[in-house]
């Protein structure tokens, strides 16, 4: 079997109809609470049907571990972890080391946890041609919409998690010649929502915490912390892509 260092770089997944919809002959695809043991050699089935010669290198056995744990609902193995099963996941780690492949295959295997992606760069395109609406559909609106016949209602009730994907590596953006920080506001918005409906956020990427301070202040990264769980790559685990 191929080394994972070979595969990682082969995304998107295999095309499906629905990847949240995504199912295996053998894992249920609804409930929670399942054992993250029982769980593991389903999601590694899976993971080689999508990524041929898939396997997980000892580097990454406690980082997936974690994350199974999380997606199952394992509560014990979460508890052992130091994961809570009320907050989002943050994962932190070098450029290349599969942060976005490993999110994209939860996404696909759990989907009775269901997420959606985008990457931060494309976030703050939308903005910079579609202004502060694109603020308000990945934060403070970011629920589930019923029509109705005088027009669309959000459901608050039924937020949407999205993963923000590669936070940090966004350009500035502006519109009408106004500078925003756009994955700052958002990421504040969602942290009100988390407070007061439970939104849920998850979000991958390459800064330490000492640059992601940097980069958004101490405000955001704080509030990040309180509403994410954190799993940190290994620093020593080699870019894949090279």
């Amino acid at each position: 079997m191929k080394p994972l260092k070979d595969h990682l770089p082969v995304m998107p997944l295999k095309p499906q109809k629905n990847p949240l919809e995504a199912k295996t002959t053998a894992f249920p695809s609804k409930g929670t609470g399942m054992n993250v043991e029982d769980v593991f050699p389903h999601y590694i089935r899976f993971a080689q049907s999508q990524i041929p010669g898939f396997s997980i290198q000892p580097a990454y056995e406690a980082v997936v571990s974690t994350l199974l744990a999380y997606f199952s609902g394992d509560t014990a193995a979460c508890q052992v972890k130091g994961i809570r099963l009320d907050k989002g996941l943050f994962l932190m780690g070098p450029v290349g080391c599969g942060k976005t492949t490993l999110m994209k295959l939860c996404q696909a295997f759990f989907s009775h946890k269901p997420f959606r992606m985008m990457t931060c760069r494309k976030i703050s395109q939308q903005f910079a041609r579609e202004g502060y609406s694109a603020l308000l559909r990945y934060g403070s609106q970011s629920y589930r919409i019923k029509h109705l016949g005088y027009g669309p209602v959000l459901l608050y009730e039924q937020p949407i998690t999205y993963c923000l994907d590669d936070v940090g590596a966004e350009p500035s953006a502006k519109y009408f010649g106004n500078d925003c920080q756009v994955i700052a506001e958002i990421l504040q918005d969602r942290y009100e929502e988390f407070i007061h409906r439970k939104m849920m956020t998850h979000a991958t990427t390459n800064l330490t915490t000492e640059e992601l301070q940097q980069r958004y202040h101490e405000r955001v990264r704080s509030r990040l912390r309180e509403m994410c769980n954190l799993i940190a790559f290994p620093p020593s685990i080699p870019d894949w892509r090279r």
